[in-house]
């Protein structure tokens, strides 16, 4: 009884700081020196909000503008930074109002209105202009949709209607916005010069900018610590010209067994696959060797003959033979073994039968570098040294 008590109280505090806070604001902003303080550049930016990534990285979205209520207990979570901190997350956490969640709006008419007052330009005017950096090729659609879950589905909408005019994208969604109040103001996009070919943006008029839903993603995702792909060395490319004087040190694995106990959480064998499979095209094969020297590996380089009989393995097991993975476990048990030396891997491609009297041709040698996280490519190396 005393919270609901409480909770009563506070609310109306809130009602109470909210017109005044209303009134205040409106009459500052007849001001022009203030008001000038307001204006959008001439290009809104869109941009990414990691906040938002994490939350659709989620499995289970949560229930933002979903349940009844939401859009009204988030205009009282509005006037929350009048109040204690300590107070407003109670009032949060037993869901009597709802905390900020970039880009949705609880009251779009309300939005609109002190947008115009804020601004020297029009709202409709200047938002296009942000959408013409998708380029003369972008088609848009507009909408507004009440709950987060209705714009990850947006694309998915049938019936969309699309147009090259972002001035009509943008007049789709101001219709809706007058018509459901509460949510998301969408306009999806798709571009050559946005990522993937489309992209779903969120208008976030207290910020003044539009929400990037694939950016916001992107900017969530843990970034890979490695390589994603084999790279050249240009001190490698060099070596293999002047048929390799010294082994560079790069790569030189002197003791493999710590080296991999020290990297395998960020970059084993897992990981080495992700990588030889961004470099494997269709029918591409790999062979790998823990060999002693690097001038060993070169001086076989590029005919690589001494592996000619044995057909390598790809990513899953096939013809007795084991998958790549196991492959490269029992690779790594023998470097263990070993003294100091070089992890490589070569890459080949399977000739079919009749094609070639040759049964396999080599494509490249991938020498793994343990101390940088990545494979280093002889081709591309000597591509780059001889540039």
């Amino acid at each position: 009884m005393k919270l609901k008590k409480a909770v009563l109280v506070f609310c109306c505090l809130v009602g109470c700081l909210g017109v005044a806070n209303a009134q205040g604001g409106r009459g500052a902003l007849k001001n022009p020196a203030v008001k000038e303080l307001f204006r959008w550049s001439d290009r809104p930016p869109v941009e990414a909000n990691s906040y938002i990534g994490h939350v659709l990285r989620q499995t289970e979205l949560p229930f933002i503008g979903s349940t009844s209520g939401y859009a009204r207990r988030a205009k009282w979570g509005e006037w929350m930074t009048t109040l204690s901190p300590k107070i407003a997350k109670r009032l949060i956490a037993h869901h009597i109002v709802e905390a900020s969640f970039p880009g949705y709006i609880p009251d779009f008419l309300h939005e609109f209105r002190v947008f115009e007052e804020e601004s020297d330009l029009s709202w409709m005017g200047e938002l296009p202009k942000a959408l013409q950096a998708y380029g003369p090729e972008a088609q848009f659609v507009g909408g507004f949709v009440p709950s987060l879950t209705e714009v990850v589905e947006f694309l998915e909408r049938p019936g969309l209607w699309w147009t090259r005019d972002a001035k009509n994208a943008l007049d789709q969604a101001f219709f809706y916005g007058k018509k459901v109040q509460s949510g998301f103001f969408v306009v999806a996009v798709r571009s050559p010069l946005a990522k993937d070919g489309k992209d779903i943006l969120l208008l976030d008029p207290k910020e003044r900018r539009f929400i990037s839903v694939s950016q916001s993603i992107e900017a969530a995702t843990p970034k890979s610590t490695y390589a994603p792909a084999p790279v050249g060395d240009v001190q490698i490319g060099h070596a293999l010209i002047n048929r390799l004087p010294t082994d560079p040190h790069t790569v030189y694995i002197a003791d493999f067994s710590s080296a991999f106990e020290q990297a395998k959480k960020t970059f084993g064998v897992k990981e080495w696959m992700d990588v030889l499979m961004n470099a494997a095209g269709e029918d591409t094969f790999f062979y790998a060797q823990y060999l002693p020297s690097l001038r060993e590996v070169v001086s076989f380089y590029p005919s690589l003959h001494y592996v000619s009989d044995y057909h390598g393995v790809g990513r899953y097991a096939d013809g007795g033979r084991p998958s790549l993975e196991e492959h490269l476990y029992d690779v790594v048990r023998k470097a263990r073994e070993e003294k100091g030396g070089f992890f490589v891997v070569f890459k080949m491609h399977i000739n079919l039968p009749g094609v070639s009297s040759r049964s396999r041709t080599e494509e490249d040698v991938l020498i793994l570098d343990l101390e940088n996280k990545r494979f280093i490519s002889l081709e591309e190396s000597r591509r780059l040294a001889e540039e």
